[in-house]
């Protein structure tokens, strides 16, 4: 370790120095304040033993410099022949770390130099650990600024495959309420219109949060969108159920529980049919003449299990009936008096907004179930879709 000895008198300073050299430390020596100084600003010594009494100045105005400056770390033991307590409380209070009553025994200060090395050691450790500290939440600064960029653009992506417009139909009317959370969960939806007498819509809920989910969402819309395999073979966008299975074959993520709840319907105007399938996602809720029922989910999910097995369900309508698909994500939540928000809120919700617009019932609905968390924090994006059967001659 290196040691400045700051001492006035040449015979205790040649023995200082001779012991220290002789326990193994490099030393500096000098006889006043300010050469001390100059030698430790350029040498830097984790140890200085300095006497009371200088030709210049005393002890407590180089401890004074030495505390005044940060980057001077260092433990500071005080040789003195003083007595009076108020002169070792005055350099205590001035940056000593300890003190040698001058006459010195070798004992006295080998036991002294080696506690401040320690104590040095033990600093030094600190101050690695700290550099290292701060390198590392750089790095994981630097990383998760990354992840938000990432984030960021997985999250576009998704968004890009959300609707923009209703589908061009005079049958029915279309409306919805999409809020994002902060991880960008991976809940989507979306209307594929298949010929003039039959619109298709669905949403779905990927398994997981972040790049990952919003991926797999994006890679799910952009499936759904092109209504063809990439080979131009068509897909049965007309069959629920069908398409389910063939989701279920082509993302096949058995091995790494990635997956996604998915509920895909096809509206029939003709017939003013809704058939649907299920797979591990809510049934949709359905308001007719005043009264309100929602269906179960089926499961599994899509890319759960190899050998699912899908099956449609039909609702029939009439001009004036609300079907409604929405999301897990409303679920679970607790407003201020403790009560969760459940399957049986959202449908008394819509019940009790059905006499409005069905574009301004859903927006409602949705900022209810919104503001039912004190906390406002989503865990998952949400997703409601609504759609009102018309009279065959009602604008779209």
């Amino acid at each position: 370790m290196k040691v400045l000895i700051a001492e006035n008198d040449r015979a205790p300073r040649t023995r200082i120095r001779a012991l220290l050299k002789e326990w193994g430390h490099d030393c500096l020596t000098t006889s006043d304040v300010d050469s001390a100084w100059r030698l430790l600003q350029r040498h830097r010594p984790r140890l200085v033993i300095t006497d009371w009494v200088m030709p210049d100045l005393d002890a407590v105005s180089l401890l004074k410099r030495i505390r005044d400056r940060e980057s001077s770390r260092c433990h500071v033991i005080v040789l003195t022949g003083k007595e009076s307590m108020a002169h070792l409380v005055e350099a205590m209070e001035a940056g000593a770390d300890d003190f040698i009553r001058k006459p010195f025994d070798p004992e006295e200060l080998r036991v002294r130099v080696r506690a401040g090395e320690r104590i040095m050691e033990q600093q030094q450790r600190l101050e690695q650990a700290n550099e290292e500290l701060s390198m590392a939440y750089l790095k994981l600064h630097v990383a998760n600024g990354r992840m938000r960029s990432e984030l960021q653009a997985a999250a576009e992506i998704q968004d890009a495959f959300l609707p923009t417009a209703p589908p061009p139909v005079r049958q029915a009317t279309f409306a919805w309420y999409h809020k994002s959370c902060e991880a960008h969960s991976g809940d989507t939806f979306n209307f594929v219109p298949i010929d003039p007498d039959h619109v298709g819509l669905y949403v779905a809920s990927c398994s997981g949060e972040g790049v990952g989910s919003a991926l797999l969402s994006a890679q799910l819309s952009l499936t759904l969108s092109r209504q063809t395999t990439l080979d131009g073979d068509p897909m049965p966008m007309g069959e629920p159920a069908a398409m389910a299975h063939w989701l279920n074959d082509r993302f096949r993520y058995f091995d790494r529980l990635r997956y996604f709840t998915f509920l895909y319907g096809i509206l029939d105007f003709q017939q003013r049919t809704f058939r649907y399938t299920s797979a591990a996602h809510p049934g949709p809720i359905v308001i007719s003449r005043g009264r309100a029922r929602h269906c179960h989910l089926t499961p599994p999910a899509v890319g759960f299990q190899e050998d699912a097995r899908f099956r449609n369900r039909t609702l029939h309508l009439h001009p004036g009936d609300r079907i409604y698909l929405y999301n897990t994500a409303f679920f679970g939540p607790r407003n201020a008096l403790g009560e969760r928000f459940t399957e049986d809120v959202l449908t008394d919700l819509l019940l009790a907004e059905s006499h409005l617009p069905i574009e301004e019932g859903v927006n409602r609905a949705g900022v209810r179930a919104l503001e039912w968390d004190p906390s406002g924090h989503l865990r998952r994006d949400l997703c409601l879709v609504g759609v009102e059967i018309n009279n065959g001659n009602a604008p779209a």
